[in-house]
């Protein structure tokens, strides 16, 4: 591309800052020039401790965790964020590896469930869900 040396300095400690700092575990965009199973590889290091932890997916086999772990991506929501609402379709799912998500019901005062971390949600709740 031509970039300055000072400009590949920085892109290369930034990189590493990013690694060394998120232990890996944000990989989105990150990995995708990499050959396909290095990438695979990589993601499914990544998110090994999650597969572990998700009873979805303890039994499931190595290789659908492998194709699995190329689709996860790691975020992060503030508090009072909604995720989703009743009758929107999304397609995710969600665990909750740190903090706490409130189910309401459709007045938004019933409070449905508190979900802890170890939580996986997705189209099984059909209510808003709130990060608190």
């Amino acid at each position: 591309m031509g970039l300055p040396e000072e400009v590949q300095t920085w892109v290369h400690k930034y990189y590493r800052y990013l690694w060394t700092h998120r232990k890996g575990s944000v990989v989105a965009g990150l990995l995708d020039d990499l050959p396909f199973a290095l990438h695979s590889e990589i993601s499914s290091a990544c998110y090994k401790p999650l597969m572990k932890k998700t009873t979805l997916f303890r039994d499931t086999e190595d290789d659908f965790k492998r194709a699995l772990s190329l689709k996860f991506n790691t975020y992060t929501y503030s508090p009072g964020q909604v995720l989703a609402k009743p009758g929107e379709i999304n397609q995710n799912a969600y665990y909750i590896e740190h903090g706490v998500v409130q189910v309401l019901g459709d007045n938004h005062c019933d409070k449905v469930a508190r979900l802890l971390p170890g939580s996986l949600i997705g189209e099984v709740w059909q209510r808003a869900s709130r990060l608190f």
